[in-house]
């Protein structure tokens, strides 16, 4: 039986946006959305508090949360990927998002807990 634990999202932690006038940001892992409520985030320059609980996660397998900007008139652009592999050491942690394109100047950082 694999080992599991709990991911608590704490916040997201924006440097640099996307758009000029910020991002329209919202998160999905496993190809479903699980941040924000609504359709997107706005967001500029700081941090948003998140407080979703991701349970029953693998340990020692990667896991990827997508980094999405939700666009009103044309498709959906994918910024990002936070990718982490999960342990059994309670704690909190750091990850930056690794960019989609090399031209993307969008920069995120999430803070993370294995409860």
């Amino acid at each position: 039986m694999t080992k599991s634990v709990t991911l608590k999202l704490i916040s997201l932690q924006c440097t640099f946006t996307d758009e000029i006038d910020g991002d329209e940001v919202f998160l999905k892992y496993l190809g479903k959305k699980i941040w924000p409520r609504g359709l997107y985030s706005s967001m500029k320059a700081g941090n948003k508090d998140m407080g979703i609980e991701l349970k029953k996660i693998p340990i020692d397998e990667p896991l990827i949360i997508e980094v999405w900007d939700y666009d009103f008139f044309s498709k959906n652009d994918l910024l990002g990927k936070f990718t982490m592999v999960l342990d059994e050491n309670h704690g909190s942690y750091q990850t930056m998002m690794i960019p989609t394109k090399t031209d993307d100047f969008a920069s995120y950082t999430m803070v993370w807990e294995i409860m």
